[in-house]
């Protein structure tokens, strides 16, 4: 697979990730290994295999928030049925009381199965940014 094609799986993986939250698909944990790690920014949101992460996203997608991925730059590597990428860009956060971007870096791994790639590790991180001086 050349890299074009490598970064084109992690966008797609990216995509749907995204596409699932905003319509609050519970069938994203479909898209993660058996034994996958999801490792969110949030207290609490550590979980590890597919039972796990369940639990985790019914708690996620019945909030009354929405979580969005607007990602300004991916860079992604691969080796033979594994793809590890680093995106950047910001988390977008809508709730009844407004909208709130933050800054957001995931790491992740993807393996190609039978059906497809799914997610080995999701691991989101909120970097610290010194707020605005007034």
């Amino acid at each position: 697979m050349a890299g074009k094609t490598a970064h084109g799986a992690v966008t797609a993986a990216l995509a749907e990730f995204n596409r699932a939250l905003r319509f609050r698909d519970a069938g994203i944990v479909e898209r993660f290994h058996k034994s996958a790690l999801f490792v969110g920014s949030e207290p609490g949101e550590l979980a590890r295999g597919r039972a796990a992460i369940t639990a985790l996203f019914a708690k996620i997608l019945a909030s009354a928030s929405t979580v969005q991925f607007d990602w300004t730059s991916v860079e992604t590597a691969r080796s033979g049925a594994t793809l590890w990428f680093f995106a950047d860009g910001a988390v977008v956060i809508r709730s009844p009381g407004g909208e709130e971007r933050r800054p957001y870096g995931l790491t992740g791994v993807l393996v190609k199965g039978k059906k497809g790639w799914r997610w080995r590790l999701f691991h989101g991180s909120e970097p610290w940014v010194a707020p605005p001086t007034p």
